[in-house]
């Protein structure tokens, strides 16, 4: 029944992923950092035997601070990524993120998309893994089932 359970959840899950990427991008400014950190640390808080933070997001962080979209941002990012932690870090730190697991769930729909994606996905798993948490990041929260 459990397994059942499990499984139906799983599905249910996936469906609402999949109805978010149909949505239409339309906001000028994107605070991701913000928002996946203070989660983080609320969630570190709390007295729980399994924590975790599904987060489906292009992580196309477009703030005063950083924004993907800037030539110089981007380029400063490719080269020097610790620079932009910093940046990012002057927003809000992250606590500690010990027994956390954190998903960064995205299916890129354009070569371009993806570029970015693999960029920003690597410097928050980055910032949240010299914090303690463990991040996973794929197309879909399906794990492949190992024997």
């Amino acid at each position: 029944e459990r397994d059942k359970e499990i499984s139906k959840f799983r599905q249910k899950t996936v469906t609402v992923i999949d109805s978010i990427t149909r949505l239409d991008k339309g906001k000028s400014n994107s605070s991701i950092y913000r928002t996946i950190i203070e989660e983080a640390n609320q969630l570190s808080e709390l007295h729980a035997a399994n924590k975790s933070e599904v987060v489906y997001t292009d992580l196309f962080e477009n703030t005063s601070a950083f924004s993907i979209y800037n030539a110089y941002d981007r380029a400063l990012l490719k080269k020097h990524p610790d620079s932009i932690c910093k940046r990012l870090e002057h927003i809000v730190k992250p606590g500690n993120l010990k027994g956390i697991h954190i998903y960064l769930i995205y299916r890129p729909k354009t070569p371009k998309d993806n570029e970015y994606f693999i960029l920003m996905s690597a410097l928050f798993k980055s910032i949240l893994e010299a914090k303690g948490a463990q991040v996973s990041i794929g197309a879909n929260l399906v794990e492949k089932q190992t024997e």
